[in-house]
């Protein structure tokens, strides 16, 4: 693990010296499998490469696994706490938990809490963008109405 994070960070880096030339940013996004996995690591990774061309993804989805979706209220606290205001977008997806793997699914048909995400960006950071991810478009519909549910009793 260490050693990934290592290999990444020195990539990033490079990444970001070519974003701070051209004026652009670069966005990072953990996920399930991907060396940067959880909000901390994603942390360490922002604290690695102090710089505001790197900018975060943030996919409360992709931080779930078979073993911590129970305590997902906690991990997305965890993550919009340590991210903050390095978070430049938020990714909407919903998932289950299938024969032990997460399974994606159209949002509102899963078992994200999206909550404290929606929450988050109604108080917090009332200009964020949120994109649907993973939402086929015949359930597009009853997706958006669903978070919008959500967004009012927050």
């Amino acid at each position: 693990m260490l050693l990934a994070l290592l290999v990444q960070v020195a990539s990033v880096k490079a990444m970001v010296a070519e974003a701070e030339r051209f004026g652009v940013m670069v966005g990072i996004e953990a996920g399930l499998h991907h060396p940067l996995y959880t909000a901390p690591l994603t942390r360490r990774l922002l604290d690695e490469v102090p710089s505001n061309n790197l900018q975060v993804i943030l996919d409360c989805a992709n931080l779930m696994s078979p073993t911590n979706y129970l305590h997902q209220e906690a991990i997305i606290t965890e993550a919009l706490k340590l991210l903050g205001y390095r978070i430049a977008i938020i990714h909407l997806k919903d998932f289950i938990v299938q024969d032990g793997a997460i399974k994606i699914v159209p949002v509102g048909q899963g078992w994200l809490e999206f909550e404290p995400i929606l929450r988050y960006m109604k108080y917090e950071r009332p200009n964020i963008q949120g994109i649907l991810e993973s939402t086929p478009e015949s359930h597009l519909g009853e997706s958006i109405a669903f978070l919008q549910e959500i967004y009012e009793e927050v």
